[in-house]
């Protein structure tokens, strides 16, 4: 009993657990064993975690990428519904996004989706009226990519292949194709909505913003790919450039101004001189 009690003693006063080794393999000391060897195999293997950070978040990186491509995406569609919402707004915060709430238009969307039907062909799932269904309609970025095409002659497609995948950075990849391709058709910068707006659901009235430019560039091009009706997007405004032979310029040059040798031009008629008082009353 005495061994028994000066080992408890010395235990108590050691900074670190000893080796296994040091231990009495007695039946009595077993579970005191065991619980020291425990704790300093913990003790290493933190050391270890902590020194290899770095390397066992590349190591899960990768992972996790060959999970996603190997099992078909299920991974990034478990944390797509984490990525792609948010949580609530608060204060000013708040106020900025009812204001941009407020400016989505649902007539708009119904008139948006009749086109984009219209324009893609037939088999065309329409989708539930309402702001969060239309966001859900075109998130994955096929139909946007297939709108686009569809306003090129055939072979001429910006956008070569349209792969249909649950991938989210595939999705987002694909709006952002279809946003190039719309700057490059013609619509201009400050109409072109963000990834996120549509992704997160952000702002669903620039997409129908960046909708109704596309549509409007395809009625003024007029070049037969357009379907529909033409009453759904205004027709823009063109610009009626004039061209002047170097004679009418020559010309232009010899013609005497209005006010040359007029009295009749800018004066200082009625203006009151300087350092005089001005007569309100």
């Amino acid at each position: 009993m005495s061994t028994i009690s000066e080992q408890h003693l010395a235990y108590k006063t050691w900074s670190s657990p000893p080796p296994d080794s040091e231990l009495i393999a007695s039946p009595t000391h077993a579970p005191l064993s065991s619980l020291f060897s425990k704790s300093l195999r913990s003790e290493t293997s933190r050391k270890q975690r902590r020194y290899t950070g770095p390397i066992y978040k590349i190591l899960s990186v990768l992972f996790h990428i060959w999970r996603a491509v190997v099992l078909g995406g299920q991974f990034v569609l478990r944390n797509t519904a984490v990525m792609a919402n948010r949580g609530p707004s608060y204060g000013l915060s708040r106020e900025v996004q009812e204001k941009i709430e407020q400016k989505y238009d649902p007539e708009l969307e119904s008139r948006l989706v009749d086109w984009i039907i219209a324009q893609c062909g037939g088999n065309v799932e329409r989708p539930q009226p309402g702001k969060h269904n239309f966001q859900s309609w075109l998130m994955d970025g096929t139909l946007l990519c297939r709108l686009i095409n569809s306003l090129y002659p055939r072979g001429k497609e910006p956008i070569k292949k349209i792969p249909e995948t649950q991938m989210a950075f595939r999705q987002m990849e694909k709006i952002s194709q279809f946003l190039k391709a719309a700057e490059a058709y013609g619509v201009i910068t400050t109409d072109i909505f963000q990834t996120v707006d549509l992704w997160e659901g952000k702002d669903m009235a620039a997409v129908q913003r960046t909708l109704m430019a596309l549509g409007s560039v395809a009625i003024t091009k007029d070049d037969g790919y357009y379907r529909g009706d033409r009453d759904w997007f205004h027709r823009k405004a063109q610009g009626h450039r004039r061209e002047f032979s170097e004679e009418q310029l020559r010309q232009g040059q010899s013609l005497i101004s209005l006010q040359m040798g007029s009295n009749r031009g800018a004066s200082q008629s009625g203006m009151t001189g300087y350092g005089m008082p001005r007569q309100i009353m």
